[in-house]
């Protein structure tokens, strides 16, 4: 790999991208051309749409990341509407309903482009943690309750709770499979969400 770095084939350019730059090793740094991503304050955020994009000052959106909500405006659909989608999803999955795959893949304009399905599979993930954080707490008040009144064992606490996280960790497992599906082997969108309602139910 260093050697084709170093002497990449005619026509190929590599791109290689991290957020933790001290983890590359010192022999990939010294073949490459190194530039720094920073976040902009939003007022030179401001300026770049004004200078580049010729934005009136009216037309600025009102976020603390104008250029990614600027962007997102060219988008079909909002990629906030579409993490809410995937939450609301995963809600209804653990409720035990089985939401409409086709329609929701269709609400989310078919994922298309991958900022959205991106965004849809954050807000499954996101709504998963607070499901995790929620039945963690619920099972250890509700036993500390039950403890107290019945002399329950202490440790039986725990293992409610172990097992309340295994189960979402278990379906955090099946939502990332599902993403991979979709992205690696281009399974429909639809068709690996209604996969993935079989195996959480199966979980169940």
């Amino acid at each position: 790999f260093l050697k084709i770095l170093e002497e990449p084939p005619e026509g190929i350019v590599f791109v290689l991208t991290t957020v933790r730059r001290q983890m590359v090793m010192p022999t990939i740094l010294s073949r490459v051309r190194a530039y720094r991503f920073e976040q902009r304050a939003r007022d030179k955020q401001i300026d770049v749409l004004k200078r580049v994009f010729h934005i009136d000052e009216k037309d600025i959106p009102i976020s603390h990341n104008v250029i990614e909500e600027y962007l997102n405006s060219f988008l079909p659909v909002h990629p906030d509407s579409v993490r809410r989608l995937g939450s609301e999803f995963l809600y209804a999955l653990f409720e035990g309903g089985a939401p409409d795959s086709k329609k929701t893949a269709a609400q989310a304009n078919g994922f298309q482009p991958a900022q959205l399905l991106n965004a849809f599979f954050d807000g499954m993930i996101h709504a998963l943690k607070d499901i995790a954080r929620l039945q963690n707490n619920g099972v250890q008040t509700a036993s500390d309750e039950s403890a107290q009144k019945s002399e329950m064992p202490a440790g039986q606490n725990q293992r409610e709770a172990g097992r309340a996280v295994n189960f979402c960790a278990q379906c955090m497992e099946r939502v990332n499979a599902a993403k991979l599906r979709i992205t690696l082997t281009n399974q429909n969108p639809a068709a690996a969400l209604d996969a993935l309602k079989g195996e959480i139910a199966g979980l169940a």
